[in-house]
């Protein structure tokens, strides 16, 4: 399944403000003229994105507590809520 470019996918099993972060953070990309793609599964391990920027290619992942160290380990920038 294709990915929709520039359409903030939300997540009813996260909180309201992780998915009002991840807007906000797709509303900046978009201003800047980038694209974007929410909730992407990765193929590789399956791993769900929050966030990722077609344009500079970094991935982003919104985390409270739980998440941290894997979104870390991969690279991910993270937005703290």
């Amino acid at each position: 399944m294709r990915c929709p470019v520039n359409l903030v996918r939300f997540n009813s099993h996260n909180s309201k403000e992780h998915e009002m972060a991840k807007a906000e953070l797709c509303y900046e990309l978009q201003k800047e003229g980038h694209q974007f793609i929410t909730e992407a599964c990765r193929n590789d391990n399956g791993d769900i994105v929050d966030v990722i920027d077609l344009d500079s290619c970094e991935e982003w992942e919104i985390v409270h507590t739980h998440g941290l160290e894997k979104a870390v380990s991969n690279g991910r920038i993270v937005i703290k809520v």
